[in-house]
């Protein structure tokens, strides 16, 4: 799991997504997606990589993440705050 925090100006966050994206998967393997949601609207949504790397299916706004025991890192940093 990657956390980012990062101030962009509106028409570099696009840019912003994907280079961090890029920097971190190559595309031809498994991958990730990125979604900025603010004030309940979707400014940003991108994705690089295969959810089947078999099949050759691509990432995109469909793809299930199965999140297994990464829930336990969202609750403890829940309780932190």
């Amino acid at each position: 799991l990657l956390c980012c925090a990062m101030t962009c100006a509106a028409g570099d966050l696009d840019s912003a997504a994907d280079a961090v994206l890029a920097a971190h998967f190559s595309g031809e393997g498994p991958g990730a997606a990125v979604a900025v949601i603010e004030n309940g609207t979707v400014r940003v949504s991108t994705s690089i990589g295969y959810a089947d790397i078999g099949r050759e299916i691509p990432i995109d706004e469909h793809t299930l993440f199965d999140l297994a025991s990464v829930s336990k890192h969202f609750t403890a940093a829940a309780a932190l705050v």
